[in-house]
């Protein structure tokens, strides 16, 4: 193989490699969120309302 062979595989790899860690990093963040703070139309039913 020559070089500019291997230099595109590892571009390649790379790029891959870094779109999982966005990816991940995005679903972390989602699954991390404060429950407190959620979009309204959610509503807590353990809160009795007057």
């Amino acid at each position: 193989m020559s070089t500019s062979t291997i230099l595109g595989f590892a571009f390649v790899v790379f790029a891959l490699m870094l779109t999982g860690l966005a990816l991940t990093a995005r679903e972390f963040l989602k699954a991390s969120e404060d429950p407190s703070v959620r979009k309204e139309g959610i509503e807590d039913p353990s809160i009795e309302k007057e």
